[in-house]
């Protein structure tokens, strides 16, 4: 019985400890594959969205010169539309700014004035892979849950995990 219970402690103290290192190696190593993460912060705003008004937006760039980039940005899934065929896809709708704060690589397309045009694109390697094969997605229109057109303006690397 004496066994019993040492061996039983044992294992449970070993399994704590091994969920522990885990959980420690897991949050250390977060968003490390970022440029400087330790210099970009994420504000919340009402039930906790990443989402904050555009004035806000607006006064921070303009009150505190140290802030070199805002940037807005809101996470969904959705229907694209491509020659009648669906995929479904994870959707991230933002700003120019996203892409001066992740520092994400372009693979094709011209980041600059990206957005000029809202129905401009940018879609991921491996999406520009799934949906149009080996054929360059510049320029091609795509369609959004049937709701609205969009034009592929540029392509890159695909996010880490």
């Amino acid at each position: 019985m004496f066994s019993a219970i040492s061996i039983g402690g044992f294992s449970i103290s070993l399994t704590v400890v091994v969920i522990l290192l885990a959980f420690i190696v897991s949050e250390t190593s977060y968003d490390k594959d970022y440029p400087e993460v330790e210099n970009i912060y994420r504000m919340t705003a009402g039930d906790n969205g990443p989402f904050i008004p555009e004035k806000a937006k607006a006064m921070m760039e303009e009150d505190y010169p140290e802030i070199l980039a805002v940037t807005n940005y809101t996470i969904g899934r959705d229907e694209l539309v491509y020659n009648n065929d669906n995929y479904s896809i994870d959707l991230v709708n933002t700003d120019e700014s996203f892409f001066k704060v992740f520092s994400i690589e372009f693979i094709s397309g011209i980041p600059d004035g990206i957005f000029d045009y809202p129905q401009n694109a940018v879609i991921t390697e491996s999406c520009a892979r799934r949906i149009f094969g080996d054929e360059n997605p510049i320029g091609e229109i795509v369609n959004i849950s049937h709701r609205e057109d969009l034009k592929i303006a540029a392509i890159v690397k695909d996010f880490t995990e």
